[in-house]
């Protein structure tokens, strides 16, 4: 629908609405139309003629147009005609919003620009006819980037701050008057635009300072800006590029610039996030004792969040996903909390950095609350009177408590979660210690014999502690068996399984052949053209072949043949297929098995071989081998996690620990490497130490600190009985990970959130709500959420 059409839409509705109410008032919705960017600013606006107030401008990306939120009562501002919200065109798709205050006491800098575009337009905010500023004969007035920029460029992301240059004595500070927009585009380039409000004037335009481009040597996916303590201000750039720190080192995070005067290089600091980034916002944060959870630190420290770039962290790679701390001061990650805290009776020890708070779906935005100004001793804000410094409320299903920042992180699934900065993680909504419906705990413990004609064994659990005190079946003991660690501990399904089929690779087609020496051979692979595609790397050791032969036992390979083929002198199982111990796991050949292979044994009760006729493999020469479909089974126990996967191999009647180690940052690709990354901690309880809290440490007796790291599962497993061990035969063990993510969403739909802004209610005599988030959804709407409301409490701005 073209704006002309919408206006005309808009205008019949509003026409419609005035004829049924007569004289009464009339409230209008914003209408937006795909809200991509929201942003504060000081302005004057129909809504408040002649007083500088504080607006939401929101960009409509697909309505090619910009609206005003009146915060004061969380609706648009009207148009002229009265019966349609104010509507400001812009160029095709703004996506991208900025503002800044020009330290002189007049109306705010709002400046607005497209997605795939070069053109900056600047916005009315200083009289109440709110439009695009510029050349009225020109289609879209505003500063067209591309003259001073690498042809081909496009804007990337956009930040206002005040103008800087060097004041009486020299030093460089903020210029009444001035503000510079500071744009990151395509091609490692950094503009920077300058603006000042016009002489005896309350306007503002564009000064003549030509527009500087500074070429930083990497690409800026997203920026944010902060005033720091020592009066610079700082802009922190996530990139997935490398950054080079001043001792040659490379590193992959953020980089942290400091402005300074036009036409010198800004200072750029690499800040070290061991994987590229996406997202950033920064803040001074208090954060709270490791000893004391509702205790906060005097001094606030410059934290910088980020969101890693999903395509290079993982449980595979060097750091998990999700949102991570950054030390500003250490230009590193912020340090594990975990070091000072108590350690369990089993010590694990802590990581070297703290772990990312992981966020469901895929973040998109970062916006950080801190307390209010209005704090003092009310609902949503409080004093606190040890400290002298404000703190805000948190309220997840859990229990209302007091923090020191929350940030908002809308997600790809629609909801915008909290994350409480001050005590390191997402709260909770629901109990993760004292209700035994939700706490962190082995939820059921089932053990399970394969249906079959023949007496097995079962599988119990004994005290993974004490191995004098007897194996048990009793499903009331078998719980209690199993050891968890609260922010280790995940919610999903294990299985213990005697020789059981190791995850990925079940029925996996590959190529059985002849090694060099004449030992048979099987790859998980299958010919494409004239390279292979493997099925599955068996060399991979996040997959664990072959790791039990340490302990003696070999995985079985079970291969089934192709039609026509014989292996009818191997031992069989009850489907006819060939079970064969696997001698070894070979690296990757480049060229034979890119993704390894295992060796077999294939001698068989006569002691000669039952796979001599295989053919020798030779893929430069054509000859590829037999086409199979291959199974492999543990020798003896194997883990097995519905979320983990592979995690271990348990012996029998001894105490098995699948525990994060030092491990995890080997240089060489290991078993002990993998197992270490998958036992990682997954996020920070944030409740006392015993024995304050009685109600949890009575259950928990092996340990007394929340925060101690210990092993996301640790069990005593063996065989009960006299029977026959079979084959499959398990244990299933159901864990709860005692963490329910506290979220808010819209009352209707929720499609798509984009970066929100954090406003102080209390800034328009609405302290009463103290700080909220206002969040765009591309459906049409824009959620306005406190931290410290319940969802019942939420509203949707349409």
């Amino acid at each position: 629908m073209s704006r002309l059409a919408r206006l005309a839409a808009l205008g019949a509705a509003g026409l419609l609405a005035l004829s049924g109410c007569g004289s009464s008032s009339v409230t209008v919705g914003a209408r937006f139309s795909g809200p991509a960017a929201v942003v504060a600013f000081q302005g004057v606006t129909r809504a408040h003629p002649g007083t500088l107030q504080t607006y939401f401008a929101v960009a409509s990306s697909r309505g090619d147009e910009l609206q005003i939120i009146d915060p004061v009562t969380e609706s648009a501002v009207v148009g002229p005609g009265v019966v349609f919200p104010l509507v400001i065109a812009t160029a095709p798709r703004p996506t991208f919003l900025a503002s800044t205050s020009l330290q002189d006491g007049g109306s705010d800098l709002l400046v607005a620009a497209g997605a795939g575009s070069t053109l900056v337009q600047l916005v009315t905010t200083w009289d109440e006819e709110n439009r695009i500023s510029g050349d009225a004969s020109v289609a879209y007035p505003g500063v067209d980037l591309s003259d001073a920029v690498a042809p081909g460029s496009v804007i990337l992301s956009m930040v206002a701050i005040p103008a800087l240059g060097p004041d009486a004595t020299g030093i460089t500070s903020a210029q009444p008057g001035k503000a510079w927009v500071v744009v990151a585009l395509t091609g490692g380039q950094l503009a920077v635009v300058e603006y000042q409000r016009d002489p005896g004037k309350a306007s503002l335009s564009r000064s003549a300072r030509p527009v500087w481009v500074q070429h930083l040597g990497f690409e800026v996916s997203q920026m944010s800006a902060l005033l720091a303590n020592d009066a610079t201000w700082r802009i922190f750039c996530a990139t997935s590029d490398a950054l080079t720190t001043a001792s040659g080192a490379t590193v992959q995070g953020v980089a942290e610039v400091v402005a300074g005067p036009p036409g010198l290089g800004w200072r750029v600091i690499p800040l070290d996030a061991r994987a590229p980034t996406r997202l950033v916002a920064a803040a001074y944060v208090r954060e709270r004792l490791p000893s004391a959870p509702d205790t906060f630190g005097a001094d606030p420290k410059l934290r910088v969040y980020a969101v890693l770039d999903e395509g290079a962290c993982g449980a595979d790679r060097e750091i998990d996903c999700g949102l991570v701390t950054l030390d500003e001061a250490a230009r590193a990650l912020a340090s594990d909390p975990a070091a000072s805290a108590v350690p369990s009776r089993n010590p694990v020890p802590a990581q070297p950095f703290r772990a990312p708070v992981h966020v469901p779906g895929y973040p998109l935005g970062i916006s950080i609350a801190l307390p209010p100004a209005s704090a003092g001793n009310g609902i949503y804000a409080m004093l606190d009177t040890n400290q002298g410094f404000p703190l805000q409320r948190i309220a997840p299903g859990s229990g209302e408590r007091y923090t020191s920042a929350v940030a908002a992180v809308p997600s790809s699934d629609g909801k915008v979660y909290m994350v409480d900065l001050g005590r390191w993680d997402m709260p909770s909504d629901v109990s993760l210690l004292v209700n035994d419906s939700t706490r962190v705990r082995a939820y059921t413990v089932t053990s399970a014999v394969p249906s079959s004609a023949i007496t097995g064994e079962a599988l119990g659990l004994g005290d993974p502690e004490d191995e004098t005190v007897a194996l048990t079946l009793d499903s009331t003991l078998l719980p209690k068996r199993v050891e968890v660690t609260p922010g280790f501990t995940r919610a999903e399904q294990f299985q213990v399984v005697w020789q059981g089929v190791l995850p990925s690779l079940a029925y996996r087609p590959g190529v059985l052949f002849q090694l060099a020496d004449g030992t048979p051979a099987v790859a998980l692979q299958e010919q494409l053209g004239t390279a292979w595609r493997v099925t599955a790397a068996l060399s991979d050791p996040f997959l664990g072949v072959g790791d039990d032969a340490a302990n003696g036992r070999q995985d079985l390979a079970v291969v089934t043949p192709a039609s026509g083929q014989n292996v009818s002198t191997c031992p069989l199982d009850s489907a006819g297929n060939a079970v064969l111990p696997i001698s070894a796991v070979l690296p990757p050949d480049p060229v034979n098995y890119p993704g390894g292979a295992v060796a077999l044994s294939d001698l068989n009760a006569s002691g000669t071989h039952c796979l001599s006729a295989l053919p020798r493999f030779d893929a430069t020469a054509g000859v590829i081998g037999s086409q199979v479909h291959l199974t492999v089974r543990s020798g003896g126990l194997v883990l097995i996690g519905s979320v983990t996967g592979y995690a271990g191999r348990p012996q029998l009647g001894q105490r098995y620990a699948l525990a994060w180690s030092t491990a995890d940052y080997d240089a060489t690709p290991s078993s002990a490497r993998a197992l270490a990354r998958k036992a990682r901690r997954i996020y920070y309880p944030a409740e006392a130490r015993c024995p304050g809290q009685s109600a949890y440490c009575a259950v928990y007796t092996w340990w007394t600190d929340p925060l101690a790291p210990g092993p996301a599962i640790a069990f005593r497993a063996d065989f009960m009985g006299t029977g026959t061990r079979l084959q499959d035969t398990a244990l299933i063990i159901t864990t709860h990970s005692g963490l329910s993510p506290m979220y808010r969403k819209p009352t209707t739909s929720g499609a798509l959130p984009h970066a929100g802004v954090a406003f102080d209610r209390g800034l328009v005599n609405r302290a009463d709500q103290g700080v909220r988030f206002y969040v765009p959804f591309a459906d049409d709407q824009v959620l306005a959420t406190s931290p410290g409301e319940s969802q019942g409490d939420i509203v949707d701005i349409r």
